[in-house]
């Protein structure tokens, strides 16, 4: 299941529009990668008419670059603990193209989490493993961060901290929080689940799942109005 903890900024025309997700299976009918550019895709369409316009006076060069960035659990050994970016790239087939051009407008970075901690040599995975971890209580990942990575946890930051052991805690194939329910309808409306594959992983009947369905379609199609 998957838990979206998205933020996006558009105060300066650098700024930049991005999602995190929390990908507790990564083994699924679909391909992430390829979800997580159709995302990216997605992102950009939606900042036409309030990032940029089409018309007279107005630029695609306002778009706003965008950044699609997945934390994957329970992932295959030949993966586990690595991070990589999936992005546009410029090559030459002919001749030269000697043009300041923007084409670097979406980023995919999967991470890929491994099952210990203590098994990668790089601090933020090993950090975020710890966090992720459904093994060690919120009490023991503070110490364990602290003393294996050398987290000094202020109160604001330590917050922060008990909100992600909390998400660890919560995503469950079997978890019944509007966060699961959310992502179902979003691969519902994106037809990689039919309706009644989306019945079998909700805890909501057929008629709560579809009425909560149709105020989700609902609000937003108007968010996107």
């Amino acid at each position: 299941m998957i838990r979206d903890f998205s933020k996006q900024t558009s105060t300066f025309k650098d700024s930049i529009s991005n999602s995190c997700r929390a990908q507790r299976k990564f083994n699924t009918p679909y391909d992430i990668v390829t979800r997580a550019v159709f995302y990216t895709c997605r992102m950009i369409s939606e900042q036409l008419e309030t990032e940029f316009s089409i018309g007279k006076n107005h630029s695609y060069d306002d778009i706003k670059k965008v950044y699609s960035i997945w934390i994957c659990m329970d992932t295959p050994e030949d993966i586990a603990n690595s991070i990589t970016e999936f992005k546009m790239t410029k090559n030459s087939i002919y001749g030269t193209f000697n043009r300041e051009v923007r084409y670097d407008l979406q980023s995919v970075i999967i991470v890929c989490l491994g099952k210990n901690p203590l098994q990668t040599d790089n601090d933020f995975l090993g950090a975020l493993e710890t966090i992720f971890t459904e093994d060690f209580d919120s009490a023991t990942k503070k110490k364990r961060l602290k003393e294996n990575f050398n987290f000094e946890l202020d109160n604001e930051i330590d917050g922060r901290l008990m909100d992600m052991c909390n998400l660890s805690q919560g995503i469950r194939e079997e978890g019944i929080d509007i966060g699961v329910n959310k992502t179902l309808f979003m691969l519902v409306d994106e037809k990689t689940y039919t309706l009644e594959q989306a019945y079998q992983k909700t805890s909501l009947s057929p008629e709560e799942f579809n009425k909560a369905y149709a105020e989700w379609l609902e609000n937003n199609n108007k968010s996107q109005q």
